[in-house]
């Protein structure tokens, strides 16, 4: 049971890091803050940057635990 929830959790975890580099991509195809890559835009144009902005909190450290995670299952793997 307790490794159920566990395999549960870490997958919540790694769907919660992937939709909001999802967000990520998808703002920056929208409206580039990279002066090299994409549409450059101004103004209000820019909002579309707002969601992942204020989903920080939530999906870095999604983000760095599935990288956690993930290293850990192929350490597991190789030994």
């Amino acid at each position: 049971m307790g490794r159920v929830f566990a395999n549960v959790l870490n997958a919540l975890c790694i769907a919660l890091a992937l939709g909001w580099l999802a967000l990520i991509v998808a703002a920056q195809q929208t409206c580039s803050i990279l002066p090299s890559i994409g549409h450059q835009c101004h103004g209000p144009e820019g909002d579309v940057w707002m969601l992942p902005f204020f989903l920080a909190i939530i999906g870095l450290p999604a983000v760095i635990a599935s990288i956690v995670i993930i290293g850990a299952a192929v350490r597991r793997r190789r030994s």
